[in-house]
């Protein structure tokens, strides 16, 4: 499985960092983030570390997005809405993938 050197989500995915998980499967992870923009704000990654959505295989793709239909089901009483970054995790991260549903 590819992975970063010094990538917060990586270490996230290996279990070597700490994180609130909602929901985990064998390829992606939902987490709480740690700066939220709303309350119920959480994160959908992969556990394979992807510098962009671009690189994202379609077994990958496709894994988050039913994840993330699983978290927005979850937040359904309350106005929910996901999109995705591509790129925008600010240094010191590397850039990485993700799904945000609030």
């Amino acid at each position: 499985m590819r992975r970063a050197p010094r990538c917060v989500f990586c270490e996230i995915a290996a279990g070597r960092a700490p994180a609130a998980l909602v929901f985990e499967d064998a390829s992606t992870l939902a987490l709480m983030d740690i700066a939220p923009a709303a309350r119920g704000h959480v994160l959908v990654i992969t556990r394979e570390h992807f510098e962009t959505l671009y690189e994202l295989s379609a077994e990958a793709a496709q894994g988050v997005a039913l994840t993330a239909r699983r978290v927005a089901l979850a937040l359904r009483s309350s106005p929910t809405g996901c999109l995705s970054s591509n790129r925008t995790v600010p240094p010191p991260t590397r850039p990485y993938p993700t799904i945000m549903c609030t």
